[in-house]
């Protein structure tokens, strides 16, 4: 089974290269890497159109992670999506085990388990005030999924609306089309935690700032319960 692997990227100059380099170690090589730099001010789209892993390049102007994201789906040719965004780190078997497990079950989606961390070159006060769980959990975030991209596509993809809380939305919409998840307890994805991440960038950057990021999970829980009311 083929996956394709897509990359949403801005200003991640500093992280890309580490991300790159746990893509190339898999003991499951990928059919492709896909990144869309989604309008990067720093040399991120250099530094990965010169990593060896052969990555595809796609510059655009920034539209915000789900956008990015929507873009590397409709350029992948892959059976299977798996997502990484560019600061976060995968373990070498993380796609061999997802995938083995899409094929024994014959699901729709499978999830991991993932293990945060604290970026080293940010200060320790720096994360006085984020929210993050230490240790191993059951991952609740885009690098830890792989789906199927024909499920995917059926799904209209990420909602561009939403600067942050998109794979949320995305999962929502999801289960309530009777598509299938399957989880494995391995740990499969290392989550870089620091202030700068793309999806806080995202949030600040668009109009409203922090406020953005609390009306759009509110938008999506309430099409959420819109959705289960009317039964569709």
């Amino acid at each position: 089974m083929t996956a394709s692997v897509i990359i949403s990227a801005r200003d991640a100059a500093r992280t890309i290269g580490e991300t790159l380099d746990s893509i190339a170690a898999q003991t499951a090589a990928p059919l492709e890497i896909i990144l869309v730099d989604d309008g990067s001010i720093d040399e991120t789209a250099d530094i990965a159109e010169r990593h060896p892993a052969r990555v595809h390049v796609v510059r655009s102007v920034n539209r915000g992670p789900a956008a990015a994201a929507n873009t590397g789906v409709g350029l992948s040719r892959g059976k299977w999506l798996a997502f990484l965004d560019a600061d976060d780190l995968w373990m070498p078997e993380r796609l061999r085990l997802a995938l083995d497990k899409a094929h024994s079950s014959g699901c729709d989606a499978v999830m991991g388990s993932m293990l945060a961390f604290r970026d080293p070159d940010t200060p320790p006060e720096a994360f006085a005030g984020l929210r993050y769980v230490e240790g191993v959990t059951q991952g609740a975030v885009v690098g830890a999924l792989l789906v199927r991209s024909s499920g995917f596509r059926s799904l209209g993809g990420f909602d561009e609306r939403f600067r942050t809380g998109h794979f949320v939305e995305f999962m929502g919409r999801f289960r309530h089309a009777g598509q299938r998840l399957e989880t494995i307890p391995d740990c499969i994805l290392l989550r870089r935690i620091r202030p700068a991440s793309l999806g806080r960038r995202s949030a600040s950057d668009a109009t409203g700032g922090t406020d953005r990021l609390s009306k759009d999970f509110l938008q999506i829980a309430r099409e959420a319960i819109r959705r289960r009311a009317a039964g569709n």
